[in-house]
């Protein structure tokens, strides 16, 4: 388990909290739209539909509500800017914004008949949109405001205050003046407005509860995450350890079986000679899994990524191949080098890109019959270095090729062919590759070959 350099961050507020910012910046775009559309909804009923309106009253609202938007959008802004987000601003500001609106709807409500106009129904829309901006409490406010603003002008045009605007042709006049039509109205309206707010301030107290769920539930997966990675961290520096002491005395049995074998302990019999090799081929099986376990162990725990500097991977393919050519002539085999003149750096450890090349071209060898062709290849794109092994090996099946990066895997052909062999050298491929950024890839038949193909990103240092 690697987390590839990256921490996960943990947010500083809820998520619907953060959506109320966005929802802010929408509240405010929409409003440049409605402002808008409101002027030119005016100059249609009155020179379209020819209504009699009082249209400049009308335009000068509307113009009133793109000025105060300018503002809006200003100070959201600014309110971004501040380091941390200070969400209560945020809460009060939406609040502002509402109340504004209330206040140019009315007017717009008022200019278009009062309770006769149709305008009064945008109210409700407003109603729902405080409940997802505010809370509940709030929402419950802004509903009160809003019935109390139109009661307040249908009161204050009923007694003559302020004269009432009738637009024929939409509702009659005398309907104004019934104190039964007006107080029946007043009564619809708000207790739509409430039942609006009750509604929608439930859907959004369950959404907002399951989202603290959500909240809990990922902190708590980030905390198992980070304790998971931890104990892979300490599970990766105890087989470290754990096979660097291994490794020294399974070195030391090897060379003393090989110095049996070689007869510097004087003549043995064939019986244990045949006994001593089996010993010193199960001791050397034994001290290849140490290496590998060492070398899996180091890669997870990212101690190569410690010591990076530039490198020429021409140079360290060179090496490579160059240290398999006693195997590659044993068994005949076709290898074929194919770089670019250039050495091209790369910034990396060069243990880890001879381990990361090794196991690859080693491989190829390994189960490549006698008289096959290997090919490697490797070339520079864009911002990339682009490397293929290719064989006319052994090959694997799909299923294999799906499993082959797994730690301990082995195809079963792979098996039949060479029996020694830990299953680690691909798995230990894949997150050298992959800790660098990069990608490797397989593709195999069975009987006719495999190609591995990786890349490795270029850093900019």
């Amino acid at each position: 388990m690697r987390s590839n350099g990256k921490k996960i961050k943990v947010a500083a507020s809820l998520p619907l909290e953060e959506e109320l910012i966005r929802q802010i910046e929408w509240f405010i775009r929409r409003r440049w739209l409605v402002g808008g559309g409101a002027i030119l909804a005016f100059w249609v009923m009155n020179f379209i539909l020819d209504l009699p309106i009082r249209v400049l009253p009308l335009y000068a609202i509307s113009g009133s509500v793109l000025a105060y938007n300018f503002f809006f959008q200003y100070y959201s802004q600014r309110l971004e800017g501040t380091t941390p987000y200070k969400l209560s601003s945020f809460s009060r500001f939406a609040n502002f914004q509402i109340f504004a609106d209330w206040l140019a709807l009315t007017l717009v409500v008022h200019y278009t008949g009062g309770i006769e106009s149709p305008v009064v129904f945008f109210f409700i829309f407003h109603v729902i949109i405080s409940t997802i901006l505010l809370s509940q409490l709030a929402s419950y406010l802004q509903a009160t405001l809003a019935a109390f603003l139109i009661t307040l002008l249908s009161v204050i045009e009923y007694y003559g205050v302020i004269p009432h605007v009738h637009i024929p042709g939409i509702l009659s006049g005398r309907l104004y003046y019934d104190p039964i039509y007006l107080l029946t109205f007043l009564l619809f309206f708000t207790s739509t407005l409430y039942i609006s707010t009750y509604l929608a301030s439930s859907v959004s107290k369950r959404l907002r509860g399951r989202e603290t769920e959500l909240v809990a539930l990922k902190k708590n997966l980030e905390e198992a995450y980070h304790k998971l990675e931890e104990s892979d961290v300490a599970k990766s520096e105890f087989v470290m350890m754990l096979t660097h002491e291994l490794r020294s005395p399974l070195s030391a049995i090897e060379s003393t079986l090989k110095l049996f074998l070689e007869g510097y302990a004087g003549d043995l019999l064939n019986g244990q000679r045949e006994l001593v090799r089996g010993i010193e081929q199960r001791t050397h099986f034994l001290l290849n899994l140490v290496d590998d376990l060492l070398h899996l162990a180091r890669v997870k725990a990212e101690k190569f990524k410690k010591e990076k500097a530039k490198i020429s991977l021409r140079e360290i393919v060179e090496e490579v191949t160059s240290s398999l050519q006693t195997r590659v002539k044993s068994k005949r085999l076709n290898l074929q080098i194919d770089l670019p003149r250039s050495p091209l750096v790369f910034w990396g450890n060069d243990d880890e890109m001879k381990l990361l090349f090794s196991n690859l071209i080693g491989n190829s060898v390994k189960y490549t019959p006698p008289k096959g062709s290997i090919l490697v290849k490797m070339v520079k794109e864009n911002l990339q270095i682009k490397t293929e092994v290719s064989d006319t090996g052994i090959g694997m099946t799909t299923e294999d090729s799906s499993k082959i990066f797994e730690e301990f895997y082995r195809a079963k052909n792979a098996k039949k062919m060479v029996k020694a062999g830990t299953g680690l050298g691909l798995s230990i491929a894949k997150r050298i590759v992959e800790a660098y950024g990069g990608k490797i890839e397989v593709e195999s038949t069975r009987g006719r070959g495999t190609t591995f193909t990786f890349y490795l990103p270029i850093e900019e240092q």
